[in-house]
């Protein structure tokens, strides 16, 4: 999943690694919204790793911006969230499984 989201590979095993992490720290809560965006494109794209990964690395007119790039921060990464969470609540890609 990290390479699908474009993060590198130590940062995410950092997280991985640390279950030391309380939710209510501000660490845990970065970490709560990442696995909430992991979810939410997976949940959008049925687990499709690869239009995950062009999404992720991919110009976005909606969230102004690479979602890989912008997931290095707060404010992108909310973006990202807020985004793959609307699109997959409203079921936009159910043409991609019937097609």
């Amino acid at each position: 999943m990290a390479g699908a989201l474009g993060m590198y590979r130590m940062a995410f095993n950092r997280l991985k690694n640390a279950p030391s992490h309380s939710p209510a720290s501000e660490q845990g809560e970065l970490t709560l919204i990442l696995i909430r965006t992991a979810l939410a494109l997976f949940a959008l794209t049925g687990g499709d790793e690869i239009w995950i990964k062009r999404f992720m690395r991919s110009p976005n007119k909606v969230t102004g911006g690479v979602p890989a790039e912008q997931i290095k921060s707060i404010e992108g990464l909310m973006t990202v969230l807020r985004l793959g969470v609307r699109l997959s609540d409203l079921g936009c890609l159910s043409w991609h499984w019937s097609h």
